[in-house]
């Protein structure tokens, strides 16, 4: 059996521009399984990256739930964009959360998911903020994931400021 971290095997994530596929190699695993976040967070993005999330999207199409719309703002249907970063409610948070990191930069939903589906950067491939940028990005996705979950499962308030305060305290736990 092949073993698919040591081969070329390629995960296909979307290029958020151009629809064109995208293939993750070697070098973007090698990348993606050293990057300094904990192992949820890995497992979250990994789900992205192979377009396994729990959408409300996909768990309608499988029969698990009765409407593809989103639980938070309820006015679209909870695809992975929408899941991610299109929500108002969630957007608050990564509005937030990046602006705190990056006051002088305009960090953009689509900067966001190239992160997550292409580990791209906006800071181009050799600057030295890159690996945080994917910790920030990685962890923040983590906790709106988590708390998002919070609600769904226990009914409790998907509240955006503990959120901030919860993504914020781990990134600065990781990165110093």
């Amino acid at each position: 059996m092949e073993d698919i971290f040591t081969s070329n095997i390629q995960i296909y994530s979307r290029n958020t521009d151009t629809n064109n596929k995208r293939y993750l190699y070697q070098k973007g695993f090698k990348r993606f399984w050293s990057l300094p976040i904990p192992p949820p967070a890995r497992n979250l993005w990994y789900r992205i990256l192979s377009r396994k999330s729990p959408t409300s999207k996909y768990l309608n199409q499988i029969g698990t739930i009765d409407s593809p719309r989103c639980h938070l703002c309820h006015n679209y249907v909870d695809n992975l964009e929408h899941f991610i970063v299109q929500c108002t409610i969630k957007s608050t948070v990564w509005n937030r959360v990046l602006t705190s990191h990056y006051p002088t930069y305009n960090v953009t939903n689509s900067n966001i998911l190239k992160a997550l589906y292409n580990m791209e950067t906006p800071f181009g491939t050799q600057s030295s903020r890159n690996i945080p940028f994917l910790v920030i990005i990685s962890t923040t996705n983590y906790y709106i994931w988590y708390f998002y979950w919070q609600f769904i499962i226990h009914n409790i308030p998907f509240v955006a400021e503990a959120i901030i305060n919860r993504s914020n305290r781990q990134i600065s736990i990781i990165l110093n």
